[in-house]
């Protein structure tokens, strides 16, 4: 099933902020795949067995690495009408 994670203040590409191969990598460590990013805020579409824990997964390695203070909202919200 395809899920929408919302990151607040992530900035994508910012100085002290991720870019956008760091978040997709961080999705895909956390094993999601068809990992789509959009915009540079932060909004990710990707697949995984178990959405939330790979967003919070995915959120932690950004976190740990940027130590930026972007939050995910509505994490792993699955997208309805979509696979």
């Amino acid at each position: 099933m395809r899920s929408v994670a919302f990151f607040r203040n992530l900035n994508q590409g910012q100085r002290g902020c991720p870019t956008s191969a760091t978040l997709d990598g961080a999705f895909a460590a956390a094993g999601a795949s068809g990992i789509d990013l959009f915009q540079s805020d932060g909004t990710v579409v990707f697949s995984a067995h178990d959405p939330v824990i790979c967003v919070e997964v995915a959120a932690k390695a950004v976190r740990r690495v940027f130590h930026a203070g972007f939050a995910a909202s509505d994490c792993g919200a699955p997208l309805h009408d979509r696979d």
